[in-house]
């Protein structure tokens, strides 16, 4: 079943990058039986990030924002099949900036039209999107014992 899956996981993952900034990106799933009683299978993801590059497993070659895009992109189409679950990202768009912070952004806005999407960022292009903003502190009491205090943030 997994093997089944996978091309049609593979063709909805590259085409969410292409709104990530990553329009000419590949992604390929490859399953390896292990020899372990009974055998498991391990997926590996590989990328191909810009023409011209070989083709790399994920975890040795992304850079932090191609990483944060590949993580988004999957998301977004589990998304699709857990439509009452809450997404949480915490900093799902570190490593990027400028257009491509952009781009993160509208993903995100555009997956919580339809599910709780909570998102921890620095980036004030992805925080513009949001419906609401949070602040939080962390305090250290006398003990020291550290907590964090959460305050909605209103417009005026």
């Amino acid at each position: 079943l997994r093997a089944q899956a996978i091309p049609a996981l593979e063709e909805a993952v590259t085409a969410q990058l292409v709104d990530l900034a990553m329009s000419a990106a590949q992604m390929r799933v490859e399953l390896t039986a292990d020899s372990s009683d009974p055998p498991r299978q391990r997926a590996t993801i590989w990328l191909r990030a810009n023409p011209g590059l070989p083709e790399a497993p994920l975890a040795d070659a992304a850079s932090g924002g191609e990483l944060s895009r590949v993580l988004l992109a999957l998301h977004t189409v589990a998304a699709q099949a857990e439509p009452d679950a809450t997404w949480v990202f915490d900093e799902v768009d570190a490593g990027v900036g400028g257009v491509t912070a952009t781009a993160i952004a509208v993903k995100l806005r555009e997956l919580a039209r339809a599910r709780q999407v909570i998102v921890i960022t620095h980036l004030p292009q992805v925080a513009a999107l949001a419906d609401r903003h949070y602040r939080l502190v962390k305090q250290v009491d006398a003990q020291p014992r550290a907590k964090t205090a959460i305050n909605e943030l209103l417009r005026d």
